[in-house]
């Protein structure tokens, strides 16, 4: 099963609760304009796009499959990736998530349209290196994405109950640190091109893991480099430049960027690699 097989409509899923009050349509961009901090104006550029009548809208990649540069995303599609991501994680309508990412960079957008299809609670702060520290001990928190980075030097608060790390890899340091947190927590891999994550591995907990596993409808295969090719029916094939260890057609181990790789006396040597050992 892919993503979803049936037409999703984004003027079906204009509904949001922003930090404890109900909004739609443009209810939401009111509210935001009312806000004073930079942060929403973010938000709000990005829903007063997700309103219009266009089908697609602007996004720009980071380059990590090459220049970065403009492209155009059906809505339709972020819609598709939001319900796939609802399935993994079993979302229920009403619950709490955490947006403490620039909604200016695609991270931020799907969690802006997984609350939007999943109409769940959207708590959304300023971003900061340090977004854990801006939670109360009454915050209750169901699902939260962060990069690698926001969590480096934070604490588990234990009001947390899953987390979504994305944007850069775990460190050694990092991963060891989070095996003690009460929270489940998730590396996801993805790029803008395939809409955040199309694999997601378990960091801490019983099933933690190095293999990433894709999700339904998603086929992976490597190219002549031995880096991985991202395949699904609703987009072209998506080539990385990330070198991987391919197991079946669904998971991987990821070894590190090719374009990091130092060749010494004819054996590839990877960075990422021995920074682990």
């Amino acid at each position: 099963m892919g993503f979803l097989f049936i037409d999703m409509k984004p003027a079906d899923y204009i509904s949001l609760n922003l930090n404890g009050t109900s909004l739609e349509g443009p209810e939401i961009l009111e509210f935001c304009n009312a806000q004073s901090e930079e942060h929403y104006t973010q938000l709000s550029q990005f829903l007063s796009q997700w309103l219009d009548d266009r089908e697609d809208l602007e996004v720009k990649t980071s380059g990590s499959t090459g220049t970065p540069k403009a492209i155009c995303i059906p809505k339709a599609r972020m819609l598709q990736s939001a319900a796939a991501t609802a399935r993994f994680f079993g979302f229920q309508p009403g619950e709490t998530a955490l947006l403490s990412l620039p909604v200016s960079h695609i991270a931020g957008k799907m969690m802006v349209v997984r609350a939007l299809y999943s109409h769940l609670n959207l708590k959304y702060i300023r971003p900061s290196h340090h977004p854990i520290t801006e939670l109360g001990a009454q915050d209750k928190i169901n699902f939260a994405p962060f990069t690698p980075m926001q969590l480096s030097e934070a604490n588990d608060t234990g009001n947390i109950d899953t987390i979504l790390l994305g944007g850069g890899p775990v460190s050694p340091d990092l991963e060891q640190k989070l095996q003690m947190w009460q929270a489940a927590i998730y590396h996801g891999f993805g790029m803008t091109e395939t809409l955040s994550h199309i694999a997601l591995r378990r960091v801490n907990g019983p099933d933690a893991s190095g293999v990433y596993k894709a999700l339904p409808g998603v086929e992976l295969t490597v190219d002549e480099r031995s880096c991985l090719v991202i395949r699904h029916h609703s987009w072209r094939p998506v080539v990385t430049n990330d070198i991987v260890d391919l197991q079946g057609n669904d998971a991987f181990v990821w070894r590190g960027r090719i374009d990091h790789v130092i060749n010494s006396g004819g054996i590839k040597l990877f960075p990422e690699e021995i920074e682990k050992n």
